[in-house]
């Protein structure tokens, strides 16, 4: 065994313990576990002209040296002594420079304690001392071992504890609670925690639950990039997705279909999330790396749509050949998304159909026929089912685009989320247009929860937006009290009362309110195809246009109908 040099180092951030040496390796760093043990236990410190193992038949004793030894005051037993060294027996658990891990702790003096024991087995260290500060290095580093203090100021500890465990299922979490008893420890259990202890620890005890989950944290540590990546994904849009069951619906399909290559259909009303959810399913899937191409198919003529999906061929006047790629060029490989697809022209949609079931396509004016591997994902806001049964879209490509479909709920259908969102934007925007966060008080609550969001998740940033732009209270609460009144208390246009016109009047005026909203509805789920509408709702075309003009009239007369 070669001789020690003067010193013994420990590094907290490269290594667990890096031992200088002089022998014939010219000096270099080692971390051989055996030799690293014998130099922990029994180096006897500088100045040494002998080791304690170069005599036969010697029986060493741990000397209070280096950073290791300090803990060996009692003669209980090396195993017992030093339980964190044991775990170096493994060499799976050697220089695990790559973990990180959070310590969300208010009082200094325990937060360097903690800190001091996970940089002496390597981990690199996050440390906070508030609730905002955590979900912000937990959302960005992604932690492999969590160590959090139940008792923080800003956000209740068992809330954390709830968001953390929703986003890293297999991550260890030692809650840190003031006082631990059967009942605490069931119900921290419960909400996520691996192991449960106590403020004050001793340090060897600390010691031994850090050993007993430091394996978990290692595998969390490599976990799969896929897996890291839709963890992270998922965080990083938590304005989006895990704050309500249905949204967790949502996710749990996407997941689903994201390793799959077929086409997705995503729908839902505008401002709720479409675009967002067909990035999660392109950054989850096996095309991550690949291209993401989109084109909103609502915002082009036809001729100019054709060109940007397809391509384009021709000569230019020297009689030149020309090719402009378009976006399945581009996106070759990767994910192509069609926005607002219900809008995409019929000679279009037949194109589509060809591209689905035969992987090729024609460039605009083209001959050659091109191979693509193309996944297709497409949003709309309209009902594809029914504007094929009125003739109005393609029955095959409905049927094609209709295998997997994902619709995305309504803000109103999922109200629980409206408090977590708007406060989500307020700490986003207030951060990006460097402004003092305003407070959410329960007056703004009550009206963010009350309105029906007509605009969805759109609507509601672009309210919260203005707020942090012109830093006033009472404006954000004129904006959603006016809005309450026009649209009614849950949001909806508010109905004549029999205060204000008879009562045989308010049954006409429903009677044309509901007349009205069925025609409306119809058009929106034919896309504005009034002939598709009038096929729908089994009346003339005639008789559709009379209605639809008597109804604009009596909004313009009387504001009603």
């Amino acid at each position: 065994m070669p001789s020690l040099a003067p010193s013994f180092s420990v590094s907290g951030r490269n290594s667990f313990f890096r031992c200088s040496t002089s022998d014939q390796r010219g000096g270099q760093w080692r971390s051989d576990v055996n030799y690293l043990i014998q130099c922990t236990f029994y180096h006897v410190g500088p100045g040494s002209d002998r080791e304690p193992w170069q005599n036969p038949g010697h029986t060493p004793t741990p000397r209070k040296c280096c950073h290791a030894a300090k803990y060996a005051r009692e003669p209980k037993g090396w195993e017992a002594q030093f339980p964190l060294v044991l775990a170096l027996l493994d060499p799976q658990l050697v220089n695990q420079s790559s973990l990180v891990s959070l310590v969300v702790d208010p009082e200094p003096s325990s937060a360097q304690t903690l800190a001091e024991m996970l940089g002496q087995i390597g981990c690199q260290v996050l440390r906070t001392a508030t609730g905002a500060e955590a979900l912000e290095r937990f959302h960005s580093a992604l932690p492999s071992l969590i160590l959090l203090d139940l008792d923080i100021a800003d956000i209740p500890g068992r809330h954390l504890l709830r968001h953390f465990r929703s986003y890293a299922e297999q991550t260890p979490i030692i809650a840190l609670a003031r006082r631990v008893d059967v009942r605490i420890a069931v119900e921290v259990v419960r909400a996520g925690a691996t192991e449960v202890v106590e403020k004050g620890i001793s340090r060897d005890n600390l010691r031994l639950v850090l050993k007993k989950v430091l394996p978990a944290a290692i595998a969390t540590g490599r976990r799969e990039a896929p897996d890291r990546a839709r963890v992270l994904f998922f965080s990083r849009y938590e304005g989006l997705f895990r704050r309500s069951e249905r949204m967790k619906a949502v996710e749990t399909l996407v997941v689903r279909v994201a390793d799959t290559d077929g086409p997705v259909l995503i729908q839902g009303e505008p401002g709720t999330g479409k675009e967002l959810v067909a990035q999660a399913i392109h950054h989850l899937s096996s095309r991550s790396g690949k291209a993401w191409q989109r084109v909103n198919c609502a915002s082009l003529p036809g001729d100019l749509l054709e060109s940007e999906i397809f391509g384009y061929e021709g000569e230019a006047p020297a009689n030149m050949p020309v090719r402009q790629p378009g976006k399945l060029d581009l996106a070759d490989g990767g994910t192509l998304l069609l926005d607002e697809i219900g809008d995409l022209p019929p000679v279009l949609q037949a194109r589509i159909v060809h591209l689905l079931q035969d992987g090729q396509f024609f460039r605009a004016r083209g001959r050659e026929l091109i191979s693509t591997g193309v996944r297709l994902l497409a949003t709309t806001v309209k009902d594809l089912k029914a504007m094929a049964m009125a003739h109005a879209f393609s029955e095959d490509l409905s049927r094609l685009l209709g295998v997997v479909n994902i619709v995305v709920p309504p803000l109103r259908e999922r109200r629980e989320e409206i408090p977590l969102l708007a406060d989500h934007f307020r700490v986003r925007f207030a951060g990006e247009f460097n402004r003092p966060q305003p407070k959410l008080s329960s007056e703004i609550l009550e009206l963010l929860s009350a309105y029906d969001w007509p605009g969805n998740v759109r609507e509601l940033e672009s309210l919260v937006k203005r707020w942090i732009v012109l830093g006033d209270d009472s404006h954000v609460k004129e904006d959603l009290q006016s809005r309450l009144r026009a649209r009614g208390a849950n949001g909806k246009p508010r109905p004549p009362s029999a205060d204000d016109v008879g009562l045989r009047e308010v049954g006409r005026r429903a009677a044309r309110a509901a007349e009205q909203a069925a025609l409306h509805e119809a058009l929106a789920r034919v896309g504005g195809n009034r002939a598709a509408a009038a096929r729908l709702l089994k009346i003339s075309y005639k008789t559709l246009l009379q209605k639809l003009n008597a109804g604009k009239r009596a909004k313009r007369l009387g504001g009603h109908g």
